[in-house]
């Protein structure tokens, strides 16, 4: 793997584990406000986000309008 491979993996990861605690924020305490507010923080173009699980999106798309599809 080289730098890039390597660097692009890191992204991916660092935004599914951001969807992924964005949607335990819905899930198990009821904050969808907060889940908004860790998603747009990334900074990341919502787009980015279609490397994340659709089992965790699918939590968060009635508060952060214009989610993709995630993987299956």
């Amino acid at each position: 793997m080289d730098a890039a491979e390597r660097e692009n993996a890191v992204r991916e990861g660092f935004i599914q584990g951001v969807a992924f605690a964005a949607a335990v924020a819905v899930q198990l305490h009821g904050q969808p406000t907060i889940a908004r507010s860790i998603v747009n923080e990334t900074g990341f173009d919502l787009e980015a986000f279609s490397v994340a699980a659709e089992d965790d999106l699918v939590h968060l798309r009635a508060e952060v309008k214009g989610l993709p599809r995630g993987r299956e």
